[in-house]
């Protein structure tokens, strides 16, 4: 998938934790993450 504004992107976790229209990136850095926070962005899913 493309998330705007971060990167292309492959789902690693489908899991039930993460419910609606949300998804959880993973940012390796904690101070980027921090920055990077709550937001909301357009997601492309590529089949």
């Amino acid at each position: 998938m493309y998330v705007e504004g971060y990167v292309h992107a492959v789902a690693g976790d489908t899991g039930g934790a993460i419910q609606g229209n949300k998804i959880d990136l993973f940012i390796p850095d904690r101070q980027d993450a921090l920055n990077w926070g709550v937001q909301e962005v357009k997601v492309k899913v590529y089949n």
